[in-house]
């Protein structure tokens, strides 16, 4: 089924036929991104041929997929994975598949479609459990809680307590993302040309206030050592927080966490579902990037439910 003069493409031709031909769907990522997506898609390529061997994409049958996805469902269950691991590897072939298509004039990803597996109690991913007010307040905040970590990963805790930020966002923050001379002291999520954002929803100002607003005037100009390292960042700040017992025993707390903390907090301040959209970066009809009046808002909303916290003395 391939295009004349072009030889019938393999599984192990999907990823350098996607990369042909999604020039522009790969670009804007940053390096740490585009590492990502890649391994994602290699890793699917990789199990796919595993289990229907290198086989002409044409000649993949809608009872090879089915098959396949019994041999899913049952690695799923022995291995006490999560059902996202394998519906990711099928979502993930099915958009290379939708690229090589629309390119080729083919027709391989229909076989690869409604192949997902259902959900259950079993293996479905745990949703993760906000810290309560009272924990962050008395144990994450407290004096020295944080004092095995190094100042860059403390203060991007204390920036991801009070703005809600996401950790990728924080850690990837550039100098004139952190606006400490404004009226409003803010950072903002800005689109950019270099990386990805989560959504177009993600571009926003946040106001910085109490510990947040200490931790940027400390890092001005962001965070070089967690720029598009996220993942590093992550590993050493839930390794340490899990060491010092700074993560609530029986729950699923993890850095991310502080991000539902903060929905938490400003929906119990009984704000309107617009501005809490605003502040998570959340879709919300026509966005409000944030002029000065209402960063202001912004700004009195945070300062009236920011946390306790005492600068430390140098």
């Amino acid at each position: 089924m391939g295009t004349a003069g072009e030889p019938t493409p393999r599984l192990s031709d999907v990823w350098e036929l996607y990369e042909k031909h999604n020039e522009a769907g790969l670009t804007g990522m940053s390096p740490d991104q585009l590492r990502k997506h890649k391994n994602s898609r290699q890793r699917a390529i990789k199990y796919a041929k595993q289990q229907l061997t290198d086989i002409e994409l044409g000649k993949i049958s809608r009872a090879d997929i089915l098959r396949y996805r019994t041999w899913w469902t049952q690695k799923v269950k022995s291995e006490r994975l999560k059902a996202y691991t394998a519906n990711r590897s099928f979502s993930d072939m099915q958009g290379m598949l939708t690229v090589i298509d629309d390119a080729l004039h083919t027709n391989y990803k229909e076989v690869w479609t409604k192949s997902r597996i259902k959900e259950t109690n079993a293996n479905k991913l745990k949703k993760r459990h906000p810290f309560s007010v009272d924990w962050v307040q008395t144990r994450i905040l407290a004096e020295g809680a944080l004092a095995t970590m190094n100042l860059d990963a403390r203060c991007i805790v204390y920036i991801m307590i009070e703005t809600g930020m996401r950790l990728g966002e924080v850690c990837n923050l550039r100098p004139q993302d952190i606006r400490l001379d404004d009226e409003v002291p803010h950072v903002e999520v800005a689109e950019r040309t270099d990386r990805r954002q989560k959504t177009d929803h993600s571009i926003r100002r946040i106001p910085l206030v109490g510990a947040a607003l200490w931790a940027a005037k400390q890092y001005p100009d962001g965070f070089p050592r967690y720029q598009d390292k996220a993942d590093v960042a992550s590993a050493l700040i839930n390794k340490m927080m899990k060491k010092e017992g700074l993560r609530p025993a029986g729950g699923t707390h993890t850095l991310y966490s502080f991000r539902h903390t903060f929905q938490d907090r400003i929906e119990n301040a009984g704000v309107s579902d617009r501005m809490q959209a605003d502040l998570m970066g959340h879709e919300f009809g026509r966005p409000v990037y944030g002029d000065g009046s209402e960063m202001k808002r912004r700004q009195a909303l945070l300062e009236s439910i920011k946390f306790q916290w005492a600068e430390p003395i140098e």
